[in-house]
């Protein structure tokens, strides 16, 4: 078999076997909200200027990302890990990257469309959005 014979025996946190699924569904979830939230840190700078194809492209990933909810809660947990794992490395690089003090830091130039608060920036959106979500429930 393909598989390493530890995986059997191996656990993380609240799953005891790697080669099985994540029955609680929270390495997926954890997963989708990742890649979501990576989706929307680029959307804050691509839809400001905004034409058909970034909203087309950006609404696609978006729907994938949560995708990735339903095929990462059928894939053994080792791999839902691993691509949690990733995920949520690539989020925290790109937040970081953000951030006026670390690119400052880092020396990369500023460029026309960086925000001088991105993480308020961000906040703002994620209200925008609920509210208009909550708008749409209620008109439902």
């Amino acid at each position: 078999t393909c598989v390493d014979p530890n995986l059997h025996k191996e656990g993380f946190l609240w799953i005891q076997d790697l080669t099985m699924t994540d029955q609680w569904w929270i390495l997926p979830v954890i997963l989708g909200l990742a890649n979501w939230l990576n989706i929307e840190l680029h959307a804050l700078k691509k839809l400001s200027k905004g034409n058909q194809t970034n909203r087309i492209m950006t609404n696609l990933l978006r729907f994938l990302s949560f995708g990735m909810i339903y095929i990462a809660a059928h894939v053994p947990a080792a791999m839902c890990l691993y691509w949690t794992t990733s995920s949520c490395f690539g989020l925290a690089q790109n937040i970081l990257f953000q951030l006026p003090e670390v690119r400052r830091a880092l020396k990369i130039p500023k460029t026309p469309q960086d925000s001088d608060h991105p993480l308020k920036d961000l906040a703002n959106r994620f209200q925008v959005a609920a509210k208009q979500f909550a708008d749409i429930q209620r008109r439902q």
